[in-house]
């Protein structure tokens, strides 16, 4: 009993519809992350120019450091989430003005401009933090401005582009599905065909293939060749032998003359 192996149909639309997934699962990580970088990228860039004004503002008098909080400093943070903003002023290690909490010493200048998402005030906020030496008589004093952001436009952001990335992988997807479906039953089209014209054929017709098949079907096609043209010459033998034994079946035998004696 002849056991028939899996659909090479089947085998191909599978493979194909396995690729298209993963193309559009890879699309749809690759268009988010690249977005959520890009996103977090440009909160931090607005909250290191608030940072700035804010530095900016103060000034030293007396060896004592004065901040005048400048409205613009702020607005700049303004989104359509209505994020909260937080800051904190240090000086040294001892809070200025802002909220106590924020951010924690000892605060380095070599550190420089520095990012950091925490926990606070009960959300996840993007917090920068810059420490610079200003200088004050003998010895410089150590200011430290922290400005932080909620990231609940961030967050909405990133489900809209997560949305519409879905939205477009879905239909690459379902795209590329009907494209293998279609793909499949192209390349095994010519085979069925071939397949169609040979078993219309009679049981004494033995002509070679000659159909154009595509080039990965010839080695099928010369073997099968190469097979009926063995089978025709075996069939023209065995109708030659039929036909002398039948001859001789039908010839009635008749013994020969025996040859007269010499004296």
């Amino acid at each position: 009993m002849r056991r028939s192996a899996t659909s090479l149909r089947r085998r191909l639309t599978w493979t194909l519809i396995g690729g298209a997934t993963l193309l559009a699962v890879l699309f749809f990580l690759v268009v988010r992350t690249y977005a959520q970088q890009i996103a977090q990228q440009s909160q931090d860039r607005i909250l290191e120019a608030s940072l700035t004004s804010l530095m900016d503002a103060a000034v030293v008098r007396d060896g004592e450091i004065e901040v005048d909080v400048p409205y613009a400093a702020f607005a700049m943070l303004d989104t359509a989430a209505d994020d909260r903003v937080f800051y904190a002023v240090h000086q040294g290690d001892a809070l200025l003005t802002g909220y106590d909490g924020l951010a924690e010493g000892p605060f380095d200048p070599a550190v420089g401009l520095d990012f950091q998402t925490q926990a606070f005030g009960g959300a996840e906020v993007r917090r920068a933090t810059l420490t610079r030496a200003l200088p004050a008589g003998p010895a410089p004093v150590l200011l430290t401005v922290s400005v932080a952001q909620t990231r609940d436009s961030l967050a909405g952001t990133l489900w809209a582009i997560s949305v519409n990335a879905a939205l477009f992988g879905g239909a690459f997807f379902v795209l590329a599905a009907g494209m293998a479906l279609w793909t499949s039953r192209s390349t095994v089209r010519p085979l069925s065909q071939m397949a169609e014209a040979v078993a219309r054929r009679g049981p004494r017709d033995l002509r070679p293939v000659v159909r154009p098949v595509p080039t990965e079907l010839s080695p099928l096609v010369t073997s099968l060749n190469s097979l009926m043209t063995r089978l025709s010459h075996s069939l023209t033998q065995s109708e030659t032998f039929i036909a002398e034994a039948a001859h001789r079946v039908r010839t009635p035998w008749r013994p020969c003359a025996p040859m007269p004696r010499r004296h």
